[in-house]
């Protein structure tokens, strides 16, 4: 999991993230790992794909993308009977 803070909530809702808009990472994250990123108050807001682990997302510049956008949490509630 990784946690949003405040300000890039609403622009992550439709697009990927940067180390800039996290408020912090789970250690051991690997590359490639499905995330959700959850807001500074633990609510789920979406779902993606780890584009750096743990160890990169330390050393990387602040406006290097750490999370691929993959749904949200709404479009899944929307979806859901058909995903399952």
């Amino acid at each position: 999991m990784r946690w949003t803070s405040l300000r890039p909530t609403l622009s992550f809702l439709f697009g990927n993230l940067s180390k800039s808009e996290l408020a912090g990472i789970t250690e051991n994250t690997k590359f490639g790992y499905g995330v959700v990123v959850i807001s500074i108050v633990d609510a789920p807001l979406r779902f993606g794909v780890s584009a750096r682990g743990t160890q990169d997302y330390r050393k990387a510049d602040t406006n290097a993308l750490v999370v691929l956008h993959q749904s949200n949490t709404g479009e899944y509630l929307c979806k859901e009977e058909e995903l399952m």
